[in-house]
């Protein structure tokens, strides 16, 4: 007789539209046991996530302003297209490095020391400058630095939005 070559867990679409999760456990002697589990609740959930991401990034890259978002390790996890370009930097060349990487270590403390006094469950406020160079005139933001700590995950990510004051 024929074996049946599967894998031992994969997932399909059923003629109805339904996600299956499919799991076959083979037993010595040639004995099989399928078991069948409708997971479309679980992947209807997952593109929702993703949806309500991408509807996210599209609000915060339609924003005037400047946002940033970094991790515990101060690495930048986004930047909106405004914020890059201030940098005179392409966002994946901002993404994934750390604040001490894309501004030096001068400015990187200074961000850090207002990172830190946020950390205390306030927002700070601050008037930043950043000096004319051959990308961008001289600018001034009004920046408001936050920070959000998920006891759940331990996650803690540190938000800053800025405005141009300029003028």
């Amino acid at each position: 007789a024929g074996t049946i070559d599967a894998p031992e867990v994969y997932v399909r679409r059923s003629h109805s539209g339904a996600m299956l999760e499919i799991r076959s456990r083979r037993f010595p002697g040639r004995g099989l046991v399928r078991t069948y589990a409708d997971v479309t609740a679980y992947f209807d959930a997952q593109q929702a996530v993703r949806n309500s991401e991408a509807e996210i990034r599209a609000l915060l890259d339609a924003f005037p302003g400047y946002i940033v978002v970094d991790d515990a390790q101060t690495a930048y996890t986004y930047v909106n297209a405004r914020t890059a370009a201030l940098m005179g930097r392409e966002r994946d060349d901002v993404v994934g490095r750390t604040i001490s990487e894309v501004h030096g270590t001068e400015r990187a403390a200074m961000i850090l020391a207002q990172v830190e006094r946020a950390r205390g469950g306030e927002p700070v406020t601050v008037e930043t400058e950043y000096p004319a160079t051959a990308h961008r005139p001289h600018t001034w933001l009004q920046v408001t630095h936050a920070v959000n700590a998920d006891p759940a995950t331990g996650r803690c990510d540190h938000y800053a939005c800025g405005i141009d004051i300029s003028e």
